[in-house]
């Protein structure tokens, strides 16, 4: 599907996003943040991350939640000070994302505006629809030298680890671990861990 296309499809849906997917999202982020955990501690206080595909910012509501979790409470603070970036192709959707205080670009996926090796941490929950290698080689390449990319893919799109580490040119963490109707992958920018 073009991007165009997607855009607008999800533009019809914002209305009703929220409702809709909140339930079957909060398995990744809780999968996320578990997988992540030492990555995001050891995140600088001033590091960006990209919440690639974001559409309403859910990802950034279910951070606001009250928790004691460290790993939540850091990403809470970077979403805070405005440093958890949502990229969208829908620009309805991004209006429910402002509304959450994210700093907002709207764009495809597989064509970010951003330059390469922009972020730390990338993380993309079920937003590359369709054939996913052309977003998953995108956005590998906004990974910083050393920084993490979380992937979660509907299970039955997955590939699999390995070709998903071959396409964004990481290389995999972990294995794949299942959360809700997703497989979700933790990746590293090649070179080190």
């Amino acid at each position: 599907m073009d991007a165009l296309t997607l855009a607008r499809a999800y533009d019809r849906s914002a209305d009703g996003y929220d409702a809709r997917f909140w339930p079957l999202q909060r398995p990744k982020y809780e999968a996320a943040v578990e997988l992540l955990r030492e990555r995001i501690l050891a995140l600088p206080d001033d590091a960006r991350v990209l919440d690639a595909g974001a559409g309403t910012g859910l990802f950034a509501e279910w951070l606001r939640e009250p928790t004691s979790d460290p790993a939540r409470l850091k990403l809470r603070q970077l979403c805070e000070t405005r440093r958890l970036v949502a990229l969208d192709v829908s620009p309805r959707m991004l209006s429910y994302a402002k509304r959450r205080s994210l700093p907002c670009v709207c764009g495809d996926v597989a064509r970010p505006p951003f330059p390469l090796g922009s972020f730390p941490l990338v993380l993309a929950f079920t937003s590359l629809i369709g054939d996913p290698a052309p977003g998953l080689r995108a956005l590998g390449a906004l990974v910083q030298d050393g920084g993490a990319m979380l992937v979660s893919l509907l299970t039955k799109d997955h590939p699999g680890g390995d070709t998903v580490a071959t396409l964004t040119g990481t290389f995999a963490l972990a294995q794949q671990v299942s959360a809700g109707q997703d497989q979700v992958t933790l990746l590293s920018q090649r070179g080190r861990k």
